[in-house]
């Protein structure tokens, strides 16, 4: 997605409420730099409850 310009990276509180979409493979490469997970999620927000 870096290519493309696109990349957003957080650090979630243990109550955040979110759908996994998508999950994406993570290089060995990656995992040597620290990266645990590589995922395109969907983010509950207060006024959407379904997730």
């Amino acid at each position: 997605m870096t290519d493309e310009g696109k990349y957003f990276v957080t650090r979630s509180k243990d109550n955040m409420k979110y759908e996994v979409l998508e999950v994406y493979t993570i290089s060995e490469d990656e995992k040597h730099k620290g990266i645990i997970k590589d995922q395109r999620i969907k983010v509950q927000y207060k006024e959407d409850k379904k997730c």
